[in-house]
């Protein structure tokens, strides 16, 4: 899944499952014909099931987005990506002290980072940008995170199919 409130210009692969790993890292060989296929596709069948089904069920939601995101700033705090996602799940959930202290943390990193890529440099005014929003009108942070989505789905060449 991708938050689109997130303007990333290529499609992440945060919040997702690997049907062929959550086996074992399992090999599935590519069928020549139709009659292999079978076998194949009834091991892809049962880990939608089993896997990708309970998956997208917990996490499929802002809430579970918000709790999956959550972990995995725990288990990487330096991943700025992660605040960033983190932040905007925040803001969508309407909980904005948890959202303030997550811009907190992305500025104090981006501080000592002291590093001028362009994706830092992005990411530290999109932050700011929609603190700033925050602090003074709950309409400029739906205004600034509509924006984000639609430069998300151009970037992504996504329909808008609302």
């Amino acid at each position: 899944m991708q938050l689109l409130a997130v303007p990333f210009p290529a499609f992440d692969a945060t919040c997702s499952v690997n049907l062929q790993h959550a086996g074992g890292c399992e090999s599935w060989e590519l069928p020549e014909d139709l009659d292999e296929a079978g076998p194949v596709m009834d091991k892809v069948y049962q880990r939608i099931v089993d896997v990708a089904t309970p998956f997208f069920a917990e996490h499929g939601t802002m809430a579970g987005f918000t709790s999956f995101m959550q972990k995995e700033v725990r288990n990487s705090p330096a991943n700025l990506r992660f605040h960033e996602k983190l932040f905007y799940a925040h803001l969508l959930n309407d909980d904005v002290p948890a959202a303030l202290n997550t811009a907190e943390t992305i500025a104090a990193y981006i501080t000592g980072r002291d590093d001028p890529s362009p994706w830092v440099l992005e990411l530290s005014d999109h932050a700011a940008r929609a603190t700033a929003a925050v602090a003074s009108d709950r309409e400029l942070v739906l205004r600034a995170i509509r924006e984000n989505v639609e430069h998300t789905r151009t970037k992504l060449r996504l329909r808008d199919d609302r």
